[in-house]
């Protein structure tokens, strides 16, 4: 069993129907910015994943998110 002390490291991924758009490396406060240009998506709905790869002291986890990408 893993606890989970300190704060996360590593990388965490934005994936699209198992499409990687986005990767980035955790900073020293367990946080990531990731930009991905909506003409990676196209125009209407995705479904997108977070990926966290997991660390020493924490384990892998993930969350989804539902967008709308409309012409501006």
């Amino acid at each position: 069993m893993l606890a989970a002390t300190g704060r996360p490291a590593g990388v965490v991924r934005l994936v699209e129907r198992g499409r990687v758009l986005a990767a980035g490396r955790l900073d020293a406060r367990g946080r990531a910015s990731l930009r991905v240009p909506a003409r990676r998506l196209g125009l209407g709905r995705a479904v997108l994943v977070v990926r966290y790869a997991g660390s020493a002291t924490h384990r892998p986890d993930q969350d989804t998110l539902r967008v709308r990408v409309r012409r501006g």
